[in-house]
């Protein structure tokens, strides 16, 4: 979302593969020369562990003549409008078979604590009603600020007030609210998988002192989630380009955990390993061959054992520029390239959903001054497989041909 430029292979990835095998706010990412050299390190080590594979394909191979997966988006609009919102909706409806909630914009924790309804719950329950017949639904909601090193805000995106701005994520009000507001959205949404915390990884690397109080409280929730909700697949997701950046790091001095330790213990609490992948910031011109090899499989090695699913994804459609901090030649053939290799390792990996973000790229929002023009909102602003004119892509072609199997 620095490293070492030598890495020791983690003794922690299995021998063995299986056979088939938002904007937000910024991260602190090393610079891109500093990124390459550990990505490069970490792709070394990983081909000792993985037996040298080759280089991520343009194009992912067809593994028989149906997909495992179901195809989806969520409905963020690309303007301010309720236009914005159909036009999500439809292309959704049009475009796949999988609708996805995703709520980053914090908790209402008193209300959570109380037991009583969300504030919005009206307009949740809207939303749900826009849903196509026949869809499955991700719903995705997180403890974990935007920031991805402290408790999530009070809904929507309002200071902590006291107590939750002192309180640790383990603490036992913390566990109580978070878990009841699981539970109402899980009442509201009626989904087919569900994300109890978005990104986790994150917090190990940009607040290790909260990662044990993290934990504590994702196993405590997905306990009583299970046991309320049994047979719902329930997961913590990965930040998977953070997880290529930290893989050559040396364990934490706080926890004592590699980055593929902490991606671990993610994976344990979780019925599936479940990225967040938006890889163009990887590579040094913008092309999808520039990825490590194994990129995918690397995070597939965290628990062959268990399903695999793309929990949120996309590439630039266009030329990256300021104020993402250096200049990328993405273009619409780039982001092509990466349907067909996100595809086509959801296909071999027998995944359960891919959940493209963006439907159409938000130039109207970023151009009405709707919202922020950082570095990060502009990194996402032209990830639609529709253009700010809402023309098709060749990435939404690709995209059709997956669908129709």
């Amino acid at each position: 979302m620095s490293a070492n430029d030598a890495i020791a292979c983690p003794p922690e990835l299995p021998d063995e593969l299986p056979d088939a095998d938002r904007p937000r706010r910024p991260l602190r990412r090393p610079h891109r020369y500093v990124a390459a050299r550990a990505v490069a390190a970490a792709a070394a080590a990983l081909a000792v562990l993985l037996g040298a594979p080759p280089s991520l394909p343009a194009s992912g191979g067809l593994h028989g003549t149906e997909r495992s997966f179901a195809m989806g988006f969520t409905p963020f609009p690309h303007d301010g409008g309720a236009a914005g919102l159909f036009d999500a909706l439809a292309t959704i409806e049009q475009e796949g078979d999988l609708t996805v909630f995703h709520y980053d914009d914090g908790v209402p924790w008193n209300e959570a604590l109380a037991g009583l309804p969300h504030p919005d719950r009206a307009t949740l329950s809207w939303l749900r009603s826009l849903v196509p017949s026949g869809q499955h639904i991700y719903l995705a909601v997180t403890p974990i600020a935007l920031s991805r090193d402290r408790l999530a805000p009070c809904w929507p995106n309002l200071p902590l007030t006291p107590p939750w701005d002192t309180l640790p994520f383990d603490d036992p009000a913390v566990v109580t609210a978070f878990t009841n507001h699981c539970e109402e959205m899980l009442a509201l949404f009626q989904p087919d998988y569900f994300a109890l915390s978005i990104e986790a990884n994150l917090v190990h690397t940009l607040a290790p002192a909260k990662w044990s109080a993290w934990l504590s409280l994702a196993q405590q929730v997905a306990t009583a989630l299970r046991a309320s909700h049994p047979g719902l697949p329930l997961f913590a997701t990965l930040q998977a380009d953070e997880f290529w950046l930290r893989l050559a790091d040396p364990p934490d001095p706080t926890t004592g955990l590699t980055q593929a330790q902490a991606a671990r213990q993610v994976v344990a609490l979780s019925d599936c390993v479940a990225i967040s992948s938006y890889p163009a910031m990887l590579t040094y011109r913008g092309r999808v061959a520039e990825l490590p090899p194994g990129y995918f499989e690397a995070l597939r090695r965290l628990d062959p054992t268990k399903p695999f699913a793309i929990a949120e994804t996309g590439w630039p459609g266009e030329l990256l520029d300021a104020p993402w901090p250096w200049k990328l030649g993405t273009s619409a053939l780039d982001q092509r390239d990466w349907v067909e290799a996100l595809l086509g390792a959801a296909d071999r990996h027998h995944a359960l959903f891919v959940n493209w973000y963006l439907t159409r790229d938000y130039d109207a929002l970023w151009s009405s001054g709707s919202i922020a023009q950082d570095a990060l909102n502009r990194y996402f602003r032209d990830m639609g497989l529709k253009d700010g004119l809402g023309r098709t892509r060749p990435g939404l072609l690709s995209w059709r041909r997956w669908l129709a199997r």
